[in-house]
């Protein structure tokens, strides 16, 4: 299989210097020659498997609602910088496009 890397950075509008292009080229042989590889594993007698940890189930444990008294309270908030009430405050994540 023969790949344009010129041709996918053009198509997505990348711009890359030549020594970039030619490591990503080298990058691309190198992982297209690993897929030749594992597709000459023989795998006819081995069963699908849809997700790593299929066999393991509910690997979860329930969530645990747990209470602190006000002392423990206040040293945990008194160690933020920034606080309202009994809550971290942060900085605003969301630009506000009113």
């Amino acid at each position: 299989m023969d790949i344009d890397i010129k041709n996918i950075l053009k198509i997505a509008r990348i711009h890359l210097s030549q020594e970039e292009v030619s490591r990503i080229e080298n990058d691309f042989k190198k992982i297209l020659n690993y897929f030749e590889v594992l597709s000459e594993i023989k795998t006819e007698n081995i069963p699908p498997l849809y997700h790593a940890l299929e066999s393991v189930k509910n690997a979860f444990k329930d969530d645990e609602v747990l209470s602190l008294n006000s002392e423990d309270r206040e040293r945990i908030l008194s160690q933020a910088p920034m606080r309202e009430k009994n809550y971290f405050k942060t900085r605003p994540v969301f630009k506000n496009n009113k």
